[in-house]
């Protein structure tokens, strides 16, 4: 008996602890998850030669296979444009390229990705110097 108290005292004291750890979750704002979820689309659409889709419609499907919406998904909540999308990248030669980018954005800024999956933002004049394939005008 005295060992099922203390084996119950020590679970009370043990979940206690864990509930007032003050441990938080982050939450991310949805144009990052946005963002993120069109980018692992673009990577689950890469074909056998290596190449990243040549069209949208891999993308769509990706994402429904993820269980997202594609037509709210390939939205930025900041500007309410269509990302832009770089098609045909092969990730072991591109890795450093902008493949998905904001048209607009917001504040002065714009959200890319790039072939690391790295998500982060711009300035005008750091998206003008942006590292995106020869010959591909992002303003077009």
């Amino acid at each position: 008996m005295r060992s099922f108290i203390i084996r119950r005292l020590l679970l009370f004291v043990t979940c206690f602890a864990i509930g007032c750890s003050g441990v938080s979750v982050t939450k991310h704002p949805q144009s990052d998850l946005n963002i993120h979820a069109v980018c692992m689309a673009y990577m689950d659409s890469i074909q056998p030669n290596g190449k990243g889709p040549l069209d949208i419609e891999p993308i769509k499907k990706a994402l429904r296979d993820a269980g997202k919406n594609p037509e709210e998904t390939l939205i930025s909540p900041n500007d309410g444009l269509a990302y832009g999308i770089v098609w045909g990248l092969n990730p072991q030669r591109d890795n450093s390229k902008i493949m998905v980018f904001e048209k607009k954005g917001k504040d002065g800024k714009r959200q890319v990705v790039d072939m690391r999956r790295n998500p982060f933002y711009l300035t005008e004049e750091e998206f003008k110097k942006a590292p995106f394939p020869n010959g591909f005008d992002p303003e077009k």
